[in-house]
């Protein structure tokens, strides 16, 4: 359970190189402008997916390993539901995170004012920028000297899908990952 907590505030922007020193770590800037992004709406009440029904969701990565995902239903700060599971091939790892968090925009308030927008940074060891993928607003950041990547995508303003990996060669690998990730299946 303590697992499936550990990303509950994957909707808070995840620095790149958290932990490093303030100039090591490209997420240190003042926050991006919020001009572009539309004002956030108030979320309509849902029933959220079932945890159980969530793990469903979860891909497989080829040439890489995970162990059954751990899942969970929390109610703080909001009633959600979660999923998480590691990804290992040798040295490198990838957590993956999978959240249904109905909308509630104590979840969704801080990513939907980056992701999806023409926010970049740049830094002597890496970005971050907002994109899109699968179609869906999202949150990138790159760290090559310390490689260590993190994408956060915003689907439907209801669903978060959050990866966030060490020691890999790119961050092609975690775009994968999350474009992986069918909710088809709990829609």
């Amino acid at each position: 359970m303590t697992r499936a907590l550990i990303g509950v505030g994957c909707a808070t922007l995840v620095a790149i190189g958290c932990g490093r020193a303030a100039e090591e770590n490209v997420a240190n800037a003042p926050a991006p402008p919020v001009a572009s992004a539309p004002p956030a709406a108030p979320a309509p009440a849902v029933a959220l997916v079932p945890h159980e029904k969530l793990a469903a969701t979860v891909p497989e990565l080829e040439g890489w390993t995970h162990p059954a995902p751990s899942s969970a239903t929390v109610t703080d700060p909001a009633p959600a539901a979660h999923v998480l599971t590691t990804y290992t091939r040798g040295k490198a790892q990838i957590d993956l995170e999978i959240m249904d968090t109905g909308g509630h925009p104590d979840y969704v308030g801080s990513l939907s004012k980056v992701a999806g927008t023409s926010f970049s940074q740049t830094a002597s060891n890496g970005y971050m920028k907002g994109t899109t993928l699968g179609g869906s607003p999202a949150v990138e950041s790159w760290n090559h000297v310390h490689k260590l990547g993190d994408i956060s995508v915003l689907i439907d303003r209801r669903f978060i899908v959050h990866a966030t990996g060490t020691g890999l060669d790119g961050v092609e690998t975690l775009r994968t990952l999350v474009e992986k990730v069918d909710l088809k299946k709990v829609k």
